[in-house]
This record gives structure tokens, sequence and C-alpha cells, in this order.
């Protein structure tokens, strides 16, 4: 190398660093240069935090939705095991009644010159039994009996498992003003319960036929029972005179009549068939007439009710001496009325 090219190298390096240190940031510079690195980081970190979170509330929102998801499932689940088990619940106490279980109820009007009858369809009872031509004391119309309380209902056995007529929800066919035709069905659409109400064209009066149809391998009709248990109200001034005159009245099969106790309470076991079981009031009556007979060991009992509103609670348990067949009818006569010995005399209450 000759002495120019040594000049030439060491005249660069020199330019070089003098131009680097012109260039060079000082101490001021250097500071706010660091200051704004630390705004810049300080930003960058900012950013990187939001976007964490962002995809943090993400996933939670994720998980949650997949949470929900399958609690929704879950619940679903739950729900249809839930429904199976009411099922063979309802299968297990209803039997092949289990349709006529569930349902909804509601009400059928009978009238006629001297009666309002409301039957209502759950149970296939009467709910409400008014006299038309008769006023309480205090001029309210009088019923006689109070809806709310006590129970109507036929007991049927299939098997060992008794399924009450009162639990079962009837459809309705309506017969003009004063009668109707209610059905219990089962699994099987012919086999079922009916029961007919029809009033008297004019009269108290109302005819009752209870039918078992095609149940002869089911039910047994010498183990059903007839059950009324009615409270009458108080419709007279004196309540206390209402209770010395108010019991029940039955009549064996060729024989008078005989009571129970008038003074407090009382029960009888019937020894033999009975024509006419009459729960009495004062001045009105409900009878169960039965051409047929109820069985031997048929129960009354009365009881004295406390309140001032009552007056007393009558109870029958009618059995029937019926054989399995594919169609067996009970039929009964209800008298619904006033205590007037001639109309009461000429139909053998």
């Amino acid at each position: 190398m000759d002495r120019n090219s040594i000049f030439g190298f060491v005249l660069i390096a020199a330019i070089l660093g003098i131009y680097t240190w012109y260039t060079m940031p000082n101490a001021e510079q250097r500071a706010a240069m660091a200051t704004e690195q630390r705004i810049q980081d300080s930003l960058a970190n900012v950013a990187i935090e939001k976007e964490a979170r962002e995809k943090e509330t993400q996933l939670k929102e994720a998980g949650t939705t997949m949470v929900d998801t399958a609690s929704q499932g879950l619940a679903v689940v739950d729900t249809v095991h839930a429904d199976s088990l009411r099922e063979v619940a309802m299968r297990q106490r209803y039997g092949i009644f289990t349709a006529a279980a569930q349902g909804e109820g509601g009400t059928v009007q009978l009238e006629n010159e001297k009666l309002q009858v409301s039957i209502n369809t759950h149970g296939a009872r009467p709910a409400v039994i008014r006299l038309k031509e008769y006023r309480s004391y205090e001029k309210t119309p009088l019923f006689l009996s109070d809806p709310d309380s006590g129970t109507y209902e036929f007991d049927l056995f299939l098997g060992n498992q008794k399924i009450s007529t009162k639990d079962l929800y009837f459809s309705a066919e309506k017969r003009g003003t004063d009668g109707v035709v209610l059905t219990a069905p089962s699994v099987d659409p012919t086999k079922f319960v009916r029961i007919t109400y029809q009033l008297d064209s004019s009269g108290f009066f109302m005819d009752m036929k209870t039918e078992l149809v095609g149940l002869r391998d089911e039910v047994d009709p010498g183990t059903m029972v007839f059950q009324w248990d009615l409270v009458g109200y108080s419709n007279e001034k004196y309540r206390d005179g209402e209770l010395q005159k108010s019991t029940i009245y039955y009549k064996y099969f060729n024989d008078d009549f005989e009571s129970l106790s008038t003074t407090g309470e009382d029960e009888k076991k019937l020894e033999g068939r009975t024509n006419w079981i009459a729960f009495k009031q004062d001045f009105f009556s409900v009878a169960m007439v039965s051409n047929e007979g109820f069985a031997n060991g048929s129960e009354l009992a009365v009881v004295p009710t406390t309140d001032s509103v009552h007056t007393k609670r009558y109870n029958a348990q009618l059995f029937f001496e019926k054989e399995r067949a594919e169609h067996v009818a009970i039929p009964m006569r209800f008298y619904l009325g006033p205590n007037h010995y001639g109309t009461l005399r000429r139909t053998e209450i």
C-alpha cells in the first residue's frame, strides 16, 4: 500500500468519526428519547393487556355458553326423566284409567221446575243442589249441601288397586236441560265407566245410573263402594232446633224405617238389605233409593258440626250385590227436596 492510500483511509476514518460525533444525540436528546420509549412501551403493554382481557372475556363467555348449553341439556334430561317417573307413578296409581286421571274439570247445569243441580265433571258428582222454590231464613238461595265440604265417589278395585271416581275426569254429553252422560275412559276404548244423571221433568227426584262397560276382568262390582259424605247447611233461624231434628234415617226391605241418634254422634253398620237411606234435616232431606237394595254391611254415620253455618256431617258407605259381567249397571234414585209427608209417602220414603 503506498503513501497516498494510507492517507486516504485515515481521511475517511476521520470523516466518519466526525459525522458520528456530530449526529449522536446529546444527553437531553437521549433523555427525551428514553421517555418517549417508555411511553411507547407503556402503550404497547396496555394494548397487550387489553387484548389479553378481551381474549379472557371471550373464553369466559364461550365457557358460560357451553355451561348454559350443558345446563339446558341437563334440564331437558331431568324434565324427560321426571315426566317418565310421573307416567310410571300414574300407571301404578290409576292402572288402565291413567288418561282419565288427568284433565280439567268443569260443571254441567241441570235444571227443572224444582231443582238446579251442578254436576262437576271432575268426579262426576253433584256439587251444588239448590231448591228453586225455597229460601233460607235469611232469604238467601237454599242449598242442600256445602259444595266445598264432604265427598261423593264410587270406589272401584282393580285387583288390590283402589280407583276412586272423585279422582277421574269425565267427558260430558248433555241431554237437554235436565240430563247428562259422563264417561271416564281407559286405555282401551271398549272399557270405561259411565255415569248418567237425569232429573224428573218436574219434581224433586234425580235418577243416577253407574255403568261398568267392558270391565269384567278388571273390576269386581261386588267390592264396589258408593260413599257420600255430605255437610248440611243451617237454613233456619234456630240452629239448635235444626240439630235436634237432623239425623240419618234408613229402611230395611219389608220393614219399618229406623234412625240414628239426633242428639250427638252416632254410627250404624246395617244388618240386611236396605231400601233407602236419607240424610234428614229439619225441613229438607237428601235420600238415596235403590229398588235392588243396598247390600248387607253398608255403614252410616252422623256427626254434629261445631260451626254456626252447618248442621251435621252425614256419611253413607253403601255396597251392592253385583256379579262380574261385561256390562254392569247400578241404578239409584235421589230425592232432593222438602220433607213433605205426602210426597215422601208416595215414593215409600
